[in-house]
């Protein structure tokens, strides 16, 4: 079974909720052969990105939804290794 994953935020700012994780879940869970792992991601700094690694380790998507394209990305290296304590830290 292919495996994606769909992610939106959590509310912020006061908000009750928040739009980006409420079209999330109205996506439903299988769309033809593709399983979607949803899941609700906090708006503090740093987390979101240790969330989502650990969560795209966890079920091997096929395709990870953009926000992996950040963490894969040189400033997103660089927050992930913040993240996990490296000192190896990319500078361009």
């Amino acid at each position: 079974m292919k495996k994606l994953l769909i992610s939106g935020f959590d509310p912020f700012g006061g908000e009750v909720i928040n739009p980006s994780y409420e079209a999330v879940k109205l996506l439903p869970d299988m769309i033809g052969e593709y399983e979607l792992t949803k899941i609700e991601l906090p708006t503090v700094f740093g987390r979101a990105a240790k969330i989502m690694i650990e969560k795209i380790e966890e079920i091997r998507p096929l395709v990870p939804d953009t926000t992996y394209d950040y963490l894969t990305s040189p400033a997103g290296a660089n927050a992930v290794a913040r993240i996990k304590g490296c000192d190896n830290v990319i500078h361009h």
